[in-house]
């Protein structure tokens, strides 16, 4: 459904830990050629408080992880280009029982950054729903 409706980016919080995935379609990486639409990336910026969830395995559309606290900034720049930036944060005073993850040196500091690019006009007269769709309208040329 996400591949259907051309997602490009999905955002999750609910696992306590940071990470961004390669554009994924059925558990692969694809990429399309010249910017233009492959799969939604996935990012996950849960680790934002409470406590911190580790990994079992880390599978090759893994790009990035962080078990650190943090929270992730998006910043837009037209319909052509996405930052995706990772912040670490520290508001406690470490511990060595907190573990090696626990380091406060880099509060509010970007630790990781990923973008998304598109072809400039790629979503230009694109409708929202897709053509199969029943809901679409039958002549998608005209404007409303």
């Amino acid at each position: 459904l996400l591949v259907e409706y051309s997602v490009d980016l999905c955002l999750w919080g609910h696992n306590h830990n940071a990470e961004i995935t390669c554009p994924l379609q059925r558990g692969k990486c694809v990429y399309s050629p010249a910017n233009g639409y492959d799969a939604p990336v996935h990012v996950i910026a849960g680790n934002g408080g409470q406590s911190l969830s580790g990994w079992a395995q880390s599978p090759e559309w893994s790009l990035w992880r962080a078990m650190q606290f943090g929270y992730v900034v998006l910043k837009v720049e037209g319909p052509t280009r996405l930052e995706i930036n990772f912040y670490a944060d520290c508001n406690w005073v470490p511990s060595p029982a907190d573990g090696p993850n626990t380091n406060c040196s880099q509060a509010h500091k970007i630790v990781h950054t990923a973008e998304l690019r598109r072809a400039p006009g790629l979503w230009l007269d694109r409708p929202v729903v897709p053509a199969s769709d029943p809901r679409a309208p039958s002549d998608l040329s005209q404007k409303n």
